[in-house]
């Protein structure tokens, strides 16, 4: 009898001990397909430098790691921040913000594409290039990847200097629009290589009829701004021409009988490009 006994209780020991050993037991992760890489679920960048065909410069950039979960919509591009004059404002840090000195060059659109289907399109590493429009002494640039939220991953910043402007640089375009329902009216139909910093209209008037007018406005007469490229929600954006012409317009907030006035761009380098005069009377 006690023989059996200490048989059962040496069954129920054997049986609780392999229980043990189940619960104890952790199941392993799944291998990684290649054991040398490391698994990394981040976006990296880089910049690279330049390369010159022709009198065309290319900025170049590299991707070098995504994140494969990421599901959402980004942006690769360039910030840039470059001047013509030794004096002339620049920024040595270009970062995504709404410093009126940097300039954000959009290479490509990654994440969900505008379509009925709602397909994905993912980024994928390598190289990144964009033709740098304009001229300059100076430059700083560096690549970037904009995520949702306005997430940002920085590459490093390169900096060129001492550089030559073109003997004659390409020159800029603007023309001045009917007067319409919504006040004055331009377009820009030539983006010249100096960049322009400032645009807008240029208007002289009368409210009555003893008032002295100029039938050729400049910018010594009164300036109508237009600014809000640099506001908050435009981060890198500047002016550009676009396919069709970049166009703009300003609200008239004002009472005149008769008026004169143009478009107009002041560059980097100082130098005021103006548009044609247009003329309105009531």
């Amino acid at each position: 009898m006690l023989r059996h006994s200490v048989k059962v209780f040496c069954i129920l020991l054997a049986l609780l001990g392999s229980s043990c050993s189940l619960q104890d037991h952790s199941i392993p992760e799944p291998d990684n397909p290649d054991p040398g890489t490391p698994v990394n679920n981040e976006f990296k960048v880089s910049t690279t430098g330049v390369k010159q065909e022709g009198d065309k410069l290319y900025l170049q950039g590299n991707v070098d790691q995504v994140d494969a979960s990421y599901k959402d919509n980004g942006t690769v591009g360039f910030l840039v921040s470059s001047r013509v004059t030794s004096d002339g404002p620049i920024n040595p840090d270009p970062q995504f913000n709404n410093d009126p000195n940097i300039r954000f060059y959009k290479v490509k659109y990654f994440g969900k594409d505008l379509d009925e289907n709602n397909s994905f399109t993912p980024l994928e590493t390598g190289l990144t290039s964009i033709l740098e429009p304009f001229a300059f002494t100076e430059q700083y640039f560096r690549t970037v990847i904009i995520l949702k939220n306005n997430k940002i991953i920085y590459g490093n910043v390169i900096h060129r200097s001492g550089l030559p402007l073109p003997a004659k640089p390409s020159p800029w375009e603007i023309s001045t629009q009917e007067y319409g329902v919504d006040g004055l009216n331009l377009s820009i139909t030539k983006q010249g290589q100096i960049p322009a910093i400032e645009f807008g209209f240029v208007v002289s008037y009368k409210q009555k009829e003893s008032d002295k007018i100029n039938n050729l406005p400049t910018v010594s007469d009164e300036k109508l701004d237009i600014n809000d490229w640099k506001d908050q929600e435009n981060f890198g954006e500047y002016i550009k021409a676009g396919p069709l012409g970049s166009r703009a317009f300003h609200n008239v907030n004002f009472n005149f009988q008769e008026m004169y006035y143009r478009a107009y761009l002041i560059l980097q380098d100082e130098s005021i490009v103006y548009g044609n005069v247009m003329h309105v009377k009531k």
